[in-house]
Parts: C-alpha cells; sequence; structure tokens
C-alpha cells in the first residue's frame, strides 16, 4: 500500500492518529520460527491454536458458504482443563504463517463480509442469560485483563524514570523520601487516554520531569557525545543542582493528565504541552541495543537476566536484581477460561510485543485456551507494510486494528461466518475507545474490567464501555451465562 493509499484509508475511517513520539519499531529478537502452536482442544483438524492460516473464510470452494451453520464448539472435557502439551505451544510457527499486511487493510481497511448466520452457537445457547444476543468471539486485552501486571509493567516504568533522573542524569534526592514517578502519575496518565504503550508513558513522564527544572540545559554544548556517554559528560560540563525534591514540588500530574485527556491524550499531545525545554536529555530513539536508553532501562527492569539476554542477545548493563516479569499474577481461573470457551472463540489482542506475550500465556497455562493472538509484532509489520512510519500513524490502540486482526483469524480458524457477534474485554479507555471503532468492521460488544487505581467507571464508559466487570471471573455469567 502506498502512503497515500494508506492516509486514505486512516480518513475513511477516522483512525486517530494520537502517539506522534513512537516507541522504535523494535520488537523481541529472537527467532519464533521454532514456536508453535498446534491444535487446541476441540479444534480437529489442527484448525485450533494461534498457529496455522489467519486469513478470511474461502468462498466458494471452502470454508462456510453464505446461508451455513458451522455446528456447537466443543470445549474441553466436563471438568477437564487443556492437557499438557495440547495446544499452542506444541508445533509449527510460533505466530502466522502469513506474515504480510493484512488483506483487509490493505484493500482499504474493511474486513471481508458476507450475509449468512453468525458463528457457531447451538439453539439452546441463545436461551441462556447474559449479553443477548450471546457472543461468538470474546476478544481479551491481556494486561490488567487476563495477567496483573501492577508489579511488573506498571513498576517498570516507575523504575525507569526513577533511574534514569536519579542514576542516569544524577539528580539527587534532596529532601526526597521517594523518587519522582509513583502508581498515581502512571494511573492518570493512563486514565487521559493514548498511553497504551509503557516505553511511551515512561518516556513521557522523564520528559515532564525534565520540563519542570528552573534550568534550560542547551543542547548544542554536547553535540559531540551520544548514547551513554551524553551522562557522563553531563555530570562534567553542567551537572544538575535542583533536587528530586524540587520537582516534587512543582508536580502536578493531575492537571497535566486533565490537560492531555481534554486535547484527545497521548505523547504526541503531552509533547505540545510541555514544549522543547531539556527534551534532548531524553535519549528515546533508535531501538534497546541501538541507543534507546530509555527502552533498554524499562527491558532490563522487566525481562531480567535470562529473558533479556535470550530476546536481544546482550546483557544487562543498566540494571541488576529479578525481573519484574516473575512477579505477574494470573487474574482468571482455568476454569473461567474453560466455561468461556465453551460458550465462544477466545482470543487475545494486546500491545504487548509477541515473546512477552507467550512468556505469560505459557507460564501460566492459558495458551490453549485462545484461538488467536495478535501482538505488537503485527501492529509493527503492518504498519511497516503500510509505510506508515514517516507517517508517524499508529497501529496500536486505540486504532481498533489488533482487536480486528485478532476477530478475523479466530474466524478463519474456527470456520465462522464473517457476521459474529463479538465482544473485547479491556481495563483502559484506549480499549473501550479500540473497540467502538471495530463496531465498523466487526460486531463488538465494548467490556470494562474495572480495576482499583484504575480509570474510573465513568470514563471507561464515556470512552464507550456498555458492559462491566470487577474480576475476569464475572465474564462466565455475562458471558457464557453460567
Amino acid at each position: 500500500m502506498s502512503p497515500l493509499a494508506a492516509a486514505r484509508v486512516l480518513r475513511e475511517h477516522d483512525v486517530s492518529t494520537r502517539g506522534g513520539v513512537r516507541a522504535s519499531g523494535d520488537v523481541m529478537s529472537r527467532d519464533r520460527g521454532d514456536r508453535g502452536f498446534g491444535p487446541g482442544p476441540g479444534r480437529p483438524g489442527g484448525g485450533g491454536g494461534y498457529g496455522g492460516q489467519g486469513g478470511p473464510p474461502k468462498r466458494p470452494g471452502g470454508g462456510p458458504q453464505p446461508g451455513s451453520r458451522p455446528g456447537p464448539r466443543q470445549g474441553p472435557p466436563q471438568g477437564q482443563g487443556p492437557r499438557p502439551g495440547q495446544g499452542p505451544g506444541t508445533h509449527g510457527r510460533g505466530r502466522d504463517d502469513d506474515e504480510r499486511q493484512p488483506e483487509w487493510l490493505a484493500k482499504g481497511g474493511r474486513p471481508p463480509q458476507d450475509s449468512g448466520p453468525r458463528g457457531s452457537r447451538d439453539s439452546q445457547a441463545r436461551h441462556r442469560a447474559g449479553i443477548q444476543p450471546p457472543l461468538d468471539v470474546l476478544v481479551f486485552d491481556l494486561d490488567e485483563v487476563l495477567v496483573d501486571t501492577s508489579r511488573s509493567y506498571r513498576e517498570a516504568v516507575i523504575r525507569t524514570v526513577n533511574d534514569y533522573l536519579e542514576q542516569l542524569l544524577q539528580i539527587p534526592r534532596g529532601d526526597a523520601t521517594r523518587g519522582f514517578c509513583d502508581e498515581g502519575d502512571v494511573a492518570l496518565l493512563k486514565a487521559a487516554g493514548g498511553f497504551n504503550n509503557d516505553w511511551d508513558l515512561s518516556y513521557g513522564l522523564i520528559r515532564y520531569a525534565l520540563s519542570l527544572l528552573a534550568e534550560r540545559i542547551e543542547e548544542s554544548g554536547f553535540l559531540d557525545v551520544e548514547g551513554l556517554d551524553t551522562f557522563d559528560a553531563l555530570r562534567e560540563r553542567a551537572p544538575i543542582r535542583e533536587t528530586v525534591a524540587d520537582l516534587l514540588a512543582r508536580k502536578d500530574t493531575r492537571t497535566l493528565a486533565m490537560s492531555v485527556r481534554d486535547r484527545g491524550g497521548g505523547p504526541k499531545v503531552l509533547s505540545r504541552l510541555l514544549g522543547g525545554k531539556n527534551r534532548w536529555l531524553v535519549l528515546y530513539e533508535g531501538d534497546v541495543t541501538m541507543g534507546n536508553i530509555v527502552k533498554r532501562l524499562f527491558q532490563e527492569h522487566y525481562l531480567g537476566d535470562a529473558l533479556f539476554s535470550e530476546c536481544y542477545r546482550r546483557h544487562r548493563c543498566l540494571v541488576e536484581g529479578p525481573g519484574l516479569i516473575d512477579l505477574e499474577e494470573p487474574l482468571i481461573s482455568p476454569e473461567a477460561l474453560a466455561a468461556l470457551q465453551r460458550s465462544c472463540a477466545l482470543a487475545i489482542a494486546t500491545g504487548r510485543p509477541f515473546d512477552e506475550a507467550q512468556y505469560a500465556l505459557d507460564r501460566f497455562g492459558m495458551a490453549p485456551f485462545f484461538s488467536s493472538l495478535v501482538t505488537l509484532d503485527e501492529v509493527r509489520e503492518a504498519e511497516a507494510a503500510a509505510g506508515y512510519g514517516a507517517q508517524s500513524v499508529s497501529l496500536s490502540k486505540p486504532h481498533p486494528f489488533v482487536i480486528i486482526e485478532a476477530i478475523r483469524k479466530v474466524i478463519g480458524r474456527e470456520g465462522l461466518s464473517d457476521r459474529v457477534r463479538c465482544g473485547y474485554v479491556g481495563d483502559l479507555p484506549d480499549d473501550m475507545v479500540a473497540a467502538n471503532r471495530a463496531q465498523e468492521f466487526f460486531d463488538v460488544v465494548a467490556i470494562a474490567r474495572v480495576q482499583p487505581g484504575g480509570p474510573d467507571p465513568a470514563i471507561l464508559r464515556e470512552a464507550g464501555a456498555t458492559h462491566f466487570v470487577r474480576a475476569t471471573d464475572e465474564l462466565v455469567p455475562l458471558v457464557a451465562g453460567q
């Protein structure tokens, strides 16, 4: 797709271009060709799991024909979860065999539709309690919906911001008893919208802290250095005399977040509000191994020694201690997943890189329940294929790309009609906006998980949520009517 055609697609479908300050395009570098996902439970013929072909149903000559009706789904046997070695993670490719730009995006942004019946419901299922008409596909966000990341991703943001200021820029704490960034700052900007990417959020909070310095440090005196050498030169030539206590006295993240939200949300809006003061001190260009210090610091905190080395073929150099990823906990029980899978096809649409998503799913035994997994890797590949890079256009949420792709792949793998009724479960305003934008392509219900310290339900409702749960297991009576 040419850049002109890509721009036309965006205009036609009212796609937000928030997030102009983009994370670099790199994702985990590990070769995923030997990791794969065979048939999941109840998916005869290898159509399940999130390997296989992800194209839309074919007609004529294969797949459901208009007017046809696939049989009811068959989950794991009653009282029995997925068996070890069954489903994703057994053989084949780690992701789709088709790595190209999705055909629906290349052809003007609309997946194929037909006039056939919806999904795979048997007649009795349509009389149960819960969301009506019943859902054929349920798509989950991963973080704070399936997996508790309050001590991993969110803590990684806090540590990245505070370590950047105190360890790299050598800003002393002074009288402060804590660092500049805390959980409240993360929650406020998440609720403002447009910060689904925690690398962007870390960058934005560091920018905010440096904008509060009374002094403007000119880049012209440091043009002869780059990367980590910048911090050594700064300490020698123009050390920062102000303290973290000084910055905390000037900080008003709540007002900043309200201003960001009122203007549409996201890093691009935040950048305009902060202006250019001391911006050059935040090294956020390139990738983890080529000078993006913000992202590297974050990934070293999050992954720990072994995973960081495995993913990036480098050893950590900025952080010591265990990786925060191992502090994550599941937010849904295997019994709830099994009940939901018997009711409808399940998928995941997440902003995580593939390897980080797969690590969590494997660790908690969730992978076999899902027919489709769409991650940041697919987003970056689609952006590159569409020529979006130079335009600073993002296909990350609140763009509906990951939701649409997850549904499209489920349709192909489960043999469903294109006229499926779908739900998307998320925890942030961006999730609800993305689900509502996906309604232009599929029938999608926006379901919000309300969490302590998260966005207020009123904000989620304003963003488009129509159903609410406080615990992910509450989806069972809502969706499966049990």
